[in-house]
């Protein structure tokens, strides 16, 4: 599993860790603060007194707070020095830390949220099959704290000279923190829908979970529609599985 951490070192700089667990890699960089949208961090470290000195800094950080957990070095016992020196094993016991605490406030979020969150993506449905897709994967990412994260389903294509028949296809959406691609009708797509056709008989069931390389494959449908799903993901509990089940069958009702 890869993972990328950052650290604010002042006002203008980033500090970046790209660490690779499988491979035992580990390596630092420093880049411009300019640069922070185009990162794929799983979480992003300050010190608390950066944020009174600089109004572009905060405002960054209120940007991606969307996206990953953002914390107080210290609430961690760290400095940009211990930071830059952290071993991977210590990187990801500190990730692991930060992470699980984001993902129980998401999900906490999800269920007190449910139902407005249900009724909002069945209001897109009839109308809108690509937007409510694209609500659900970013959802489904937070929730499942994955760093990239892909999403399958089944869609109806016009085809003939008066677009008067349609034709089934795949359509896949996937990003690291926002849904960046969306790629239409591809042989392997089809594949891999044939391959979990199984799966698709109930609501929602997970199909695989290696947690040792981080890789999760969900899979089910919403109103008889298939989608699958495949993540890499630092931790699956059973609470998240619980509250994404509940989540994906209510959308159903």
């Amino acid at each position: 599993m890869q993972c990328q951490m950052g650290y604010v070192k002042n006002a203008n700089q980033l500090i970046i860790k790209e660490m690779d667990f499988s491979s035992n890699s580990n390596s630092s960089k420093v880049i411009g603060l300019d640069e922070l949208q185009d990162q794929n961090l799983q979480v992003l470290f300050y010190d608390e007194e950066q944020l009174a000195e600089d109004d572009t800094l905060k405002e960054a950080m209120m940007i991606s707070s969307k996206f990953y957990p953002i914390r107080i070095a210290n609430e961690l016992s760290l400095t940009k020095e211990s930071f830059e020196k952290l071993e991977n094993s210590q990187a990801q016991e500190v990730l692991s830390k930060v992470l699980s605490n984001w993902i129980l406030q998401n999900n906490i979020i999800l269920l007190e949220e449910l139902y407005q969150v249900v009724d909002h993506l069945n209001a897109l449905w009839p109308n809108d099959r690509t937007a409510f897709f694209e609500e659900l994967w970013f959802i489904l990412k937070n929730n499942l704290g994955a760093s990239s994260i892909r999403l399958i389903y089944n869609d109806l294509k016009k085809i003939g000279k008066n677009d008067d028949k349609n034709t089934l296809i795949q359509v896949t959406i996937e990003g690291d923190k926002i849904a960046e691609s969306e790629r239409r009708g591809r042989e392997f797509e089809k594949k891999l829908m044939d391959n979990y056709k199984e799966e698709f008989v109930n609501q929602f069931t997970v199909a695989e979970y290696l947690p040792e390389k981080g890789q999760l494959v969900l899979a089910g449908s919403i109103k008889k529609s298939p989608f699958l799903v495949m993540a890499t993901v630092s931790e699956f509990t059973r609470l998240q599985q619980s509250i994404v089940q509940t989540f994906i069958q209510s959308l159903s009702r």
